[in-house]
């Protein structure tokens, strides 16, 4: 299925997605399995039983919830938590009182339909763009050019999606530097559909370019106006499938990672597949990286 398929007939999940999620979400996602049979046939719970008890359980926790979730949001200092103002059991209310002295004070914003595909902020505020899917990094690499995508230009432009980001400022607040997880990608809309094996491979180069990490330069004129990347930007650079990593840490050279490509315990092939991530007190970004048996952390220096 192309993105021009998705114009032409109605997506079977159209009429039933609530929320923000989208239609074309869920055909990529997971080929619409909502609309299916119940997948789990077992005498075991499913998810939506299990969530539903551990959520009885903590309105049972009363104020203690509230209080968690009303730090969370930051309800003013001036409005006791339990008040009738705070929020509610369970976190189910809505946060109210006096704005706090720290952090951002603005109007929240009015309820989106579901089928409005747009950014909204608060009035007062604009937002814009600092980086897309394809933006070369240095001036050697090629413009984005849809019809014409290679993995040798993608694996020198910013990659596809975007999971975790960070933007850390350097001390001065005018530079610094952003981080971003492109955890995968969406094969379907990103070419049209075609069934040549040849094709097929090249494009597969081109998703494993497009996967990783991207660390780009930034600068602003002033603090508290937008960013915008650099190119060429000293710290520039793409993390791929194909990047090579160099093992220093106390598993270096253990029998737990060493394998047929390397005997030797000292080399990891490529990162792939990065889900969600965090940002240190000393300014290095740990992604969690998903597997099949579960996660694993790796640091990335952003100096």
């Amino acid at each position: 299925m192309t993105l021009a398929d998705h114009t032409r007939r109605p997506l079977p999940m159209a009429d039933h997605v609530r929320g923000k999620r989208s239609a074309v979400t869920c055909e990529l996602k997971c080929a619409n399995a909502c609309l299916g049979p119940e997948c789990n046939t077992s005498a075991n719970e499913d998810f939506r039983s299990i969530a539903s008890a551990v959520f009885s359980r903590r309105a049972l926790f009363g104020l203690g919830a509230a209080a968690a979730v009303a730090l969370a949001v930051g309800v003013g200092r001036d409005t006791p938590v339990s008040s009738p103002g705070a929020i509610g059991v369970g976190g189910a209310g809505v946060a109210s009182g006096k704005p706090g002295t720290a952090g951002l004070s603005f109007g929240p914003i009015a309820s989106v339909p579901a089928d409005v595909d747009a950014l909204t902020v608060p009035d007062g505020f604009t937002w814009k763009p600092i980086i897309r899917w394809g933006d070369p990094l240095f001036s050697r690499t090629p413009a984005f050019n849809l019809a014409a995508q290679t993995p040798q230009a993608q694996a020198e432009q910013f990659g596809y999606n975007s999971d975790y980001l960070d933007i850390v400022a350097d001390p001065s607040g005018k530079t610094g530097v952003l981080v971003n997880n492109h955890e995968y990608v969406n094969p379907n809309i990103m070419f049209p559909a075609t069934t040549d094996a040849a094709e097929l491979r090249r494009r597969g180069d081109i998703y494993k370019a497009a996967q990783g990490m991207s660390v780009v330069d930034i600068s602003r004129r002033k603090v508290g106006q937008p960013w915008s990347y650099v190119v060429d930007g000293r710290r520039n650079r793409r993390i791929t499938v194909e990047t090579v990593f160099e093992l220093t840490g106390p598993a270096a050279g253990t029998e737990l990672v060493k394998t047929a490509a390397d005997p030797e315990g000292r080399w990891v092939h490529g990162t792939l597949g990065n889900c969600s991530g965090g940002t240190t007190p000393w300014g290095t970004i740990l992604s969690g990286e998903e597997n099949f048996n579960g996660y694993f952390a790796w640091a990335a220096d952003t100096r």
